[in-house]
């Protein structure tokens, strides 16, 4: 990630404001700032096809035993598109991996309809689907091994197990916001606020 671009997080909320405590500070000054963030975040990297995860970003702030936690909270499956799935023909280098020769039905679905594939294939005819693609409508030929009355359940056969084999490619939409540099100004920036005092 290029450096500065979580500094530019924080001045965007250089508008003056009084915390009573440090849990308004959290909230008042990060809160949308870093939700606005990760999905703009998700927006470049084609990954807001359904919304849920975009929809799913939120930041809270814990208190216990004078501890102040500063959560950001999202669909369990965020690491899975921020750090990608290695596939079992092929690695994209993530520390996850598919095990089955094939995904559920429900998944290969919503990847399926998300992108509004209805069917594919290449010059040759032969079915094919790059499973990594940025999602968007497809205007491709019918296949003639996929009949008309199982066309989808073969679509969604298909796709998943183009997903186990090829991996999905991470898209670094987290890391490249909330990183080290990001950690640390956080920190930095709730210290001397700290040492300054609450009104």
């Amino acid at each position: 990630m290029p450096v500065g671009r979580s500094k530019a997080l924080f001045d965007k909320f250089d508008e003056a404001f009084e915390p009573k405590n440090i849990q308004e500070f959290i909230l008042k000054k990060y809160k949308q700032g870093t939700i606005d963030a990760l999905t703009d975040s998700l927006q470049k990297v084609d990954r807001v096809s359904t919304g849920e995860l975009s929809q799913s970003v939120d930041v809270r702030v814990f208190e216990d035993g004078g501890v102040v936690s500063f959560q950001i909270i999202m669909e369990d499956y965020w690491k899975f598109v921020d750090k990608g799935v290695d596939g079992r023909l092929k690695k994209v280098g993530s520390p996850y991996s598919f095990k089955k020769k094939n995904i559920s039905q429900i998944a290969a679905k919503d990847f399926v309809t998300a992108r509004g594939i209805t069917t594919w294939k290449d010059k040759s005819g032969k079915i094919t689907l790059d499973v990594n693609a940025p999602p968007k409508r497809l205007k491709v030929g019918q296949s003639k091994s996929i009949t008309r009355s199982n066309k989808f359940k073969s679509l969604y056969f298909l796709a998943g197990r183009a997903i186990a084999n090829y991996g999905v490619r991470p898209t670094h939409f987290y890391t490249d916001v909330i990183n080290e540099d990001w950690i640390e100004g956080v920190k930095k920036d709730i210290a001397e606020t700290i040492v300054k005092g609450f009104k």
